[in-house]
Parts: C-alpha cells; sequence; structure tokens
C-alpha cells in the first residue's frame, strides 16, 4: 500500500560542514504521522522524488506542503549539507508505503470486490491508520510460520509474487482494507459461495475458521466465546478461542497474518479474524462480517 506523499515517521540529527550537530526539521511544526505532498510546489509521490528534491536544491530555503488530520500546513525549511555522505538533509526519516501478509475475508463476484484483514493497516513506527492513495493486492507463498508463545506474538511468514497483481487496494480503515479483484476467487468447497449472517445471527458456540498455513487453505475448529453487541471497538466483536489441535501444533493459535481468516458459523459467514490475546495466543477477537460487507458500498470503482 502506498500514501499520498510520504509520511514522516522520525526526525534525525544532521553533521553539518563545520562537524557540528543540526536539526533542521526541528524548527518546524512537522512531527511524526504528517504526510508531506509537495515541496517547492513539486508534487511528491515517493521517498525518491523528495531526496532528488532537497539535493537539487541545496541548501536553498525550501517550502513544504504537509497534511495533518486532513489539513494542509506549509513550513519552510533550509536544508544542511551533511559532512558524512555529502548529500542535504532536512533531519527526517520517511516512508511512502508498507507491505505485509494477511487474508482475504471475502469476494463478491458479481461486484468483484473484497475485504481482508479486518482490521485497518498502521503505520509501525507512528501507529496511525495509513490514508492509502494506492494498493496492491498478490498472491504469497507461505515459507514459514512464528509460532505463536505468551507474550510473544508469531507470524506467518511468505514472499509476494512480484508483478502478478491480482487486485487494487482502494480502502484502508479500521476495519479492514477493501478493494477491487481482477480474478475469480474462487474455494473449491464453497464453490457456490456461502451466505452472508447478521450480526444478530453470530452465536456463543463451535465456529470454524479458514486459513493457509502452509499454503493450503484448511478449515480449523474455534469456539466463539463471547458477543460484544455494543462494543465500542469496530473491529472487536467476539472473542474467539483456537479449539483445533492440528492449528495449535502448528501456529500455537492466532499469529500475524491470520487477520482476515473468515469465521464460520451454521455455514453462513459471521467475522473475521482481527486480533490475538498476547498473554494466550490460542485466544483473540474477531470482527462481524456484516460490519466488513457495508464497507463495500463505498468503495472506489
Amino acid at each position: 500500500m502506498y500514501v499520498e506523499g510520504v509520511l514522516v515517521v522520525g526526525k534525525s540529527d544532521v553533521i553539518g560542514k563545520d562537524g557540528k550537530i543540526y536539526k533542521p526539521v526541528n524548527s518546524t511544526n512537522i512531527k511524526e504521522g504528517d504526510r508531506i505532498i509537495k515541496v517547492n510546489d513539486k508534487i511528491i509521490n515517493n521517498s525518491t522524488d523528495l531526496i532528488d528534491e532537497v539535493n537539487k536544491n541545496g541548501s536553498n530555503e525550501m517550502i513544504f506542503e504537509y497534511v495533518r488530520d486532513g489539513q494542509k500546513f506549509i513550513e519552510k525549511i533550509t536544508p544542511v549539507y551533511n559532512k558524512e555522505d555529502r548529500t542535504y538533509r532536512l533531519g527526517m526519516w520517511v516512508k511512502d508505503g508498507a507491505i505485509g501478509i494477511g487474508t482475504v475475508s471475502f469476494y463478491n463476484p458479481v461486484t468483484k470486490q473484497f475485504g481482508a484483514l479486518g482490521h485497518g493497516v498502521t503505520d509501525i513506527d507512528t501507529g496511525k491508520l495509513l490514508e492509502v492513495e494506492e494498493g496492491k493486492l498478490l498472491n504469497a507463498n507461505i515459507i514459514g510460520i512464528t509460532k505463536g508463545k505468551r507474550s510473544i506474538p508469531g507470524e506467518i511468514k511468505g514472499v509476494f509474487n512480484e508483478g502478478q497483481d491480482i487486485g487494487d487496494i482502494t480502502k484502508n480503515i479500521n476495519n479492514g482494507i477493501y478493494g477491487t479483484s481482477n480474478e475469480i476467487i474462487t474455494l473449491d468447497k464453497y464453490v457456490n459461495g456461502i451466505k452472508l449472517a447478521t450480526k444478530d445471527e453470530v452465536e456463543v458456540g463451535e465456529a470454524t475458521i479458514l486459513s493457509t498455513i502452509d499454503n493450503e487453505i484448511k478449515e480449523y475448529t474455534i469456539k466463539i466465546e463471547k458477543i460484544y453487541n455494543n462494543s465500542n471497538n469496530l473491529n472487536k466483536d467476539m472473542l474467539i478461542k483456537i479449539t483445533d489441535k492440528e492449528l495449535i501444533e502448528k501456529t500455537g493459535g492466532i499469529v500475524q497474518g491470520m487477520s482476515g481468516s473468515p469465521i464460520i458459523q451454521n455455514n453462513k459467514l459471521v467475522g473475521a479474524v482481527t486480533h490475538v490475546l498476547v498473554n494466550d495466543p490460542t485466544k483473540g477477537y474477531g470482527v462481524f462480517a456484516q460490519s466488513m460487507y457495508e464497507q463495500m458500498d463505498n468503495i472506489d470503482n
């Protein structure tokens, strides 16, 4: 996923020609989580654009346009020549996107829209929800599992098939990422699809999840232990517990990369896995499928 402009994720010192330490960006109101979208009226699409513009400018004062909480601001910064690598620096760390492994929760073959993850993608450095300009859905090959343990979250490790885009991500919000697929997504077991459960149809009791652990989509048993119908947490509508011995043996429970795994109960899609409890990897949270599905009405086509 790529953001509009570049995201400020940190600040750093710059050692000048005279050997003294400078902090150019500290003279401004720019802080972590802001997005720089223009420099000297030039649109910034990625970190390379920013680096090129700063070095081209030299030691002249530059005008920066940035966004914070939907509002645009202007600041002026004078770059400092960095003695160590002989380039001009602003004293800030930036990034232009994020990449990671997750699970597609559902796909509508009529509209070609999909929902995934069950929670939004946040920047690991700032903790803020990424404002997506564009993104790609790619197939991934699972190459290993780090088993989850108490206080140590596990993860699914994989590699992406670069250049084999299967869809576009257009929306990143608190209860998932959404977009359209350019391929038909089907499962042999559910070749004719599955019904969507409403929130009031979800029950405490036995259920299953679909997850890809070793490059094969399999169904594993779980238990829905609690339902939070009036929860203010946008992606923690139910408390679930992994009961499948095979899955616990392989992963320890819920691990990173399983977010979005569909939750099925009474032959209906009731939700998607969203979080793991750090102190007990066999337990975690899920979001209602209805809540995710309702977001697809607003996807840009």
